[in-house]
């Protein structure tokens, strides 16, 4: 993530690895007997972890770089489409 800003004290605030919270949500729907979409669950799976570019700060003093990656469960299904029923993430 890239966080540009003339303000130096707001840029230093808005680019520590705390600041920016990311999630990644799974909903899974299901057509019911009626044939109406239902909603079963709107679920959050995994949570951002940040940390700073190396040479994000030296380079272009109004710019600041966060790196990251979302930590998913080892027994987490993939995303998934069968019939009437579907997992997205």
């Amino acid at each position: 993530m890239t966080i540009t800003s003339e303000d130096m004290q707001t840029l230093d605030l808005l680019s520590t690895p705390n600041a920016a919270v990311v999630g990644l949500q799974r909903r899974i729907e299901y057509l019911d007997a009626r044939g109406k979409e239902s909603l079963d669950s709107d679920m959050v799976i995994g949570f951002a972890v940040w940390w700073t570019h190396p040479h994000a700060a030296t380079a272009y003093p109004r710019v600041r770089k966060l790196e990251g990656e979302i930590h998913l469960a080892r027994d987490l299904a993939p995303s998934s489409a069968i019939g009437f029923f579907s997992v997205k993430a």
